[in-house]
């Protein structure tokens, strides 16, 4: 096996948490994923073609220290481990020394011996549907369409129904509240056949009924939607609705609005998910991926967002951002990303990986999301500036700093 088929991923004694690695086509990426899951993404179509299996893991809870990790261990074990430690998935043993866990141009992931020969491997991937294109616009998922890896947002804004790229289903609340989901489906998918019936699409083109989420079979619709309050809708080629699912539970009593969510809500960008920050606190470097050109670009600045800040020597006390990477999010202006963070919890300045970041230097975008959410108290000619540009290793400075309010926003990007 020629070394220009691969991509090294760890060595022995090596792990990775939250970050991504191509193999040298650029074709296929593993993922150590937000919620703990291993993931092999194809590119073409955003299709999962292997997962670790295991599991959403809570990361916020007392004593956690971040989504865990991926590792390598010293006797060339392949293992995820949780945020406390605990062992999730585990590759196979091998009786011989092994030099690396690699990514293949093959689409799988593979542990090689000190000669480079495989000794394990994750399964081979599916051919990939040459259909998987026919994708949704952001308000309907019509006959021939797929979902996965997209969103469905109401017109009015308020409600977003999201199939993520591992299969899970669910509708939320423009603003944070999860109204109902279904994280346990058999394939990633959903798509409305061309008989115009809702159920799930794999690689390769097979198609189930098995939709998962309580839509009846033989609806014969024309297209499926997300009403302004809510609802699953199908209607016919005329408009005319033929089926809609119950209304959403309202958020828990005794939660009260954000001075400004209903306006928020209403301004989030139709094709666009909303921003979710679980285990995201104010301290924390949030940056949301919006260009996916460059992937070594991309590993260089996570590399510098990690990077020990001033009096931080230890390699345990590095910053770990926390970083949205999402293709929903490619292209997206910072305009359109501000309405869709939740209306709490949200550290005060924002981090934009855009083209522009992936240049020398790595001058990632700053929003001062502070002054936006204050935007109606601020005097418009002594208003601080919205945005500026910061190096990535300047970032954790910048946003510990601002959350204890020890420096302003111009401190660091020089606008004033």
């Amino acid at each position: 096996m020629e070394a220009s088929d691969y991509t090294v991923v760890l060595r022995p004694g090596e792990f990775l948490s939250h970050e991504t690695v191509s193999c040298p086509s650029g074709e296929f990426t593993l993922v150590h994923q937000p919620d703990g899951r291993l993931v092999i993404h194809r590119q073409a179509d955003g299709y999962p073609v292997w997962v670790s299996g295991t599991g959403d893991q809570d990361s916020t809870g007392e004593g956690s220290t971040g989504t865990g990790r991926f590792e390598l261990r010293p006797d060339g074990t392949p293992v995820v481990l949780g945020p406390d430690g605990a062992l999730l998935w585990s590759g196979k043993v091998s009786s011989v020394p092994i030099s690396a866990v690699v990514m293949h141009n093959a689409g799988r992931m593979m542990t090689l011996d000190e000669d480079g020969y495989v000794r394990w491997q994750t399964d081979a991937p599916p051919a990939a549907w040459e259909r998987w294109h026919g994708l949704p616009d952001g308000r309907s998922l019509r006959r021939g369409q797929n979902l996965t890896g997209h969103t469905l947002t109401s017109a009015n804004g308020r409600f977003a129904l999201v199939n993520t790229r591992d299969g899970a289903v669910f509708l939320q609340r423009a603003g944070g509240d999860m109204l109902w989901g279904d994280f346990s489906r058999q394939y990633p998918g959903l798509a409305l056949s061309e008989e115009g019936n809702l159920g799930s699409r794999r690689s390769g083109g097979y198609f189930s009924m098995d939709n998962g989420i309580g839509v009846p079979p033989d609806l014969g619709a024309f297209e499926m939607y997300v009403s302004d309050d809510g609802r699953i809708t199908f209607a016919d080629e005329a408009g005319q609705v033929i089926w809609q699912g119950p209304l959403p539970e309202p958020p828990a009593s005794g939660t009260p609005e954000a001075p400004g969510a209903e306006e928020r809500r209403e301004e989030v960008v139709p094709h666009r998910s909303p921003v979710l920050l679980d285990g995201c606190d104010r301290f924390d470097v949030l940056v949301v991926r919006t260009d996916f050109g460059d992937e070594v670009a991309w590993q260089a600045i996570l590399g510098d967002l990690r990077e020990p800040v001033n009096g931080q020597a230890e390699e345990d006390d590095a910053p770990e951002p926390f970083v949205i990477e999402d293709r929903a999010w490619e292209g997206a202006r910072w305009e359109e990303i501000v309405p869709a963070l939740p209306d709490e919890g949200t550290p005060e300045v924002l981090f934009v990986a855009d083209r522009e970041a992936m240049a020398v230097g790595h001058p990632l975008l700053a929003v001062n999301v502070a002054l936006l959410s204050d935007a109606e108290d601020a005097a418009p000619d002594d208003a601080p500036p919205q945005t500026g540009r910061v190096g990535a290793r300047q970032a954790s400075s910048m946003a510990v700093n601002l959350a204890l309010a020890n420096m302003d926003f111009e401190d660091f990007t020089g606008r004033g």
